[in-house]
């Protein structure tokens, strides 16, 4: 995806999901990209806060005195391991069926060093690249970085590799199985009498051992992880250790992994959603969300049958996924999403534009024939930091985390990255607040915590922050504050707070870019989405209305369409189907019918009496001359209208003339 910049200056970002084993389009259509999917999952709408996106320029680069070098970014999603997603292997040329760390961030680099051999002209000082991802991508990155870095220092490999970002990443389980059981407790997800045992389990650490504070239980010595990341009591003959094994697992795992909730989101509401617990062969997973339930599905089908009757179908659905199955501030985006992006990729002429071979499979969220040979090599990243931090490659790192995450949470971070800076000896800095501002005459909001770690006078520059209220993918549940954060990092910001001037106005999908439908016809247009310049593009010109209503400008009196009061903001720019450009027949206004003359109806299609007078019908196919009872209905109906505008004009004259309409 371009930068919507400067595709030519502007910085390279590499976005990399976890699992292992997950697709990195869940990070283009679920998170960070320009458009996302609606519920029915054939069409789409912009993502106002997608990391691609450009400054509003102007006074703020003339006050600030800011080059134009960092105003967007070009986004990259690479899939991997090979398997995941659309992507696939020659097994004639590579049969191998396995998967390891190692492996994938040879591959990754591989793939990266090639895509820039392809595009020499993206290689350049001026092309930063960063690499960035989430989750599992907490092993991914730090062995990628790893082996690019010892190409550049040894192998001549010309790159402008400047930093990293990782979000809630899964950078280590024996900090992850320290830190979940106080996670969990202080969440209230269990009892006083439970953690007044694990109390009692407590190793302490050994005094000489200066490199993590007392307060932090080492309960790893209970557990053994296996190279699937699963991790199991250790057996004893010791009573105690036995009884501190099962209640270190229990409330430090399966408490998390074994429960209703979404893990990823604890406060994440998606009510309809099947009651199922997850298993722990899941752990890594990126839980499927449901779409709405059979019935609120069918009811869309049914709707949507008719293109006059698609934007009920759309409105309907929208109201359910802000009423019916979530009452989120995203409109229940985060419970239909993972739905509505597989069968949006499942779609021909998707995989037909993204060039996707028919013998390549499906694409799903997360491959389990992945996820099944994968072997996980590393239980703690701290190792492969280290080797980071040997290099001495200039470099910076950005570490965050929306602290309504369970499942990689904030302490794993926290602690993975305070241990590392102890090791080191870096200068650290004073963790404090940062804050978020959405319009320069908004307030600003705390948008969580900061912490900067510098080592060897700023050759490493370690970041490590905080995403109040979000979950596990921060994009999704604070988009806001992940793109002025992302955007700050871009531009080697002093502040994460610094406000970031971003045009937030969603524009609607040309009509090329808006996928066919089953059905032949296009629907007409709402009114408000004719411009004038469209207007203009006709070559028939518009009939003369024939209305009864005597008012000079009767477009102060036209009812607002009723899509841009009911429809969620989330979905005003897809709501609409736009008609071909080369349309040279316009419909004629719906408030201005002609009751002496037959009204024109869709072939096949029947006009109903629900359709709101604001929409108007509209005419899809080959109009007929044909008077029905459907087309009877409809003039009627819009006399009644006519007639009740008069009568409403006629009482506010009257009311003025008495002198009675002052205040």
């Amino acid at each position: 995806m371009e930068s919507q910049g400067d595709p030519r200056n502007d910085p390279i970002v590499i976005w990399l999901n976890g699992g292992p084993g997950c697709s990195s389009l869940m990070g283009l259509l679920e998170e960070l990209g320009p458009f996302r999917p609606n519920p029915d999952g054939r069409t789409l709408f912009e993502n106002v806060f997608s990391w691609n996106k450009v400054w509003n320029l102007g006074i703020f680069c003339i006050f600030w005195g800011i080059s134009g070098k960092f105003f967007a970014a070009n986004l990259m999603f690479l899939e991997t391991p090979r398997g995941v997603g659309f992507s696939y292997q020659n097994m004639t040329e590579n049969a191998d069926t396995e998967w390891d760390d190692t492996k994938t961030a040879e591959e990754t680099a591989d793939a990266i060093e090639d895509f820039f051999n392809i595009y020499k002209n993206l290689r350049s000082h001026k092309n930063e690249l960063y690499l960035t991802g989430e989750s599992y991508a907490g092993i991914y990155i730090p062995m990628t970085t790893n082996v690019l870095i010892d190409r550049i220092q040894h192998k001549g490999l010309q790159l402008n590799f400047a930093g990293v970002a990782i979000g809630n990443g899964a950078f280590s389980i024996i900090q992850e199985i320290r830190a979940n059981a106080d996670f969990m407790y202080f969440h209230g997800f269990y009892g006083r009498d439970e953690w007044d045992q694990l109390q009692r389990c407590c190793p302490q650490i050994e005094p000489s051992d200066d490199l993590l504070p007392s307060v932090i239980c080492a309960y790893e010595k209970y557990v053994s992880v296996n190279g699937s990341g699963l991790v199991n009591p250790l057996n004893s003959s010791d009573t105690q250790f036995r009884k501190c094994s099962d209640l270190v697992v229990n409330l430090s795992e399966w408490s998390v992994w074994n429960n209703v909730y979404n893990v990823y989101a604890l406060y994440e509401e998606c009510y309809e959603r099947s009651i199922k617990s997850q298993s722990q062969q899941q752990r890594k997973r990126i839980r499927e969300r449901m779409v709405p339930t059979a019935r609120e599905q069918q009811l869309f089908e049914k709707l949507k049958k008719s293109p006059r009757r698609l934007q009920s179908a759309y409105r309907h659905v929208m109201r359910s996924s802000e009423y019916v199955f979530s009452t989120d501030q995203l409109g229940g985006f985060p419970c239909y999403m993972d739905a509505a992006s597989e069968k949006y990729l499942a779609q021909a002429h998707v995989r037909s534009a993204l060039h996707i071979p028919d013998y390549v499979q499906n694409w799903v969220a997360c491959s389990p024939l992945v996820e099944a040979g994968y072997t996980q090599l590393y239980n703690d990243s701290l190792p492969v930091l280290q080797k980071i931090v040997d290099s001495g490659y200039k470099f910076r790192i950005l570490i965050y985390n929306g602290d309504a995450d369970a499942g990689c949470n904030i302490f794993e971070a926290e602690y993975t990255f305070d241990e590392l800076a102890k090791r080191n000896d870096m200068q650290r800095g004073q963790r404090s607040p940062w804050y978020y501002r959405m319009e320069k005459n908004y307030a600003s909001e705390l948008a969580g915590y900061q912490q900067r770690f510098v080592h060897n006078k700023g050759q490493l520059v370690i970041d490590v922050l905080t995403v109040k209220g979000a979950g596990h993918l921060v994009p999704t549940y604070r988009p806001g504050p992940a793109l002025q954060m992302i955007t700050n990092f871009l531009r080697n910001a002093a502040n994460y707070s610094q406000f970031q001037p971003f045009n937030l106005t969603r524009h609607e999908l040309l009509p090329q870019f808006q996928p066919p439908y089953v059905n032949s016809t296009t629907p007409e247009p709402e009114p408000e989405t004719t411009t004038p310049e469209e207007e203009s593009t006709t070559t028939t010109p518009e009939p003369e209305p024939t209305t009864s209503i005597p008012e000079p400008e009767p477009s102060t009196t036209t009812p607002e369409p009723e899509s841009t009061s009911i429809t969620p903001e989330v979905i005003t720019s897809i709501i609409t189907i736009e008609p071909e450009s080369t349309t040279t027949t316009p419909e004629p206004e719906p408030t201005t019918p002609e009751p002496e003359s037959t009204t024109t109806t869709e072939s096949g299609s029947e006009s109903t009496p629900e359709e709101s007078p604001a929409t108007g019908p509209e005419s899809t196919g080959t109009p007929t001359a044909t008077t029905t009872k459907s087309s009877a209905r409809m003039s009627l109906k819009y006399n009644s209208v006519t007639m009740a505008v008069v009568q409403l004009l006629g009482a506010v004259a009257v009311w003025t003339m008495l002198g009675m309409g002052s205040a």
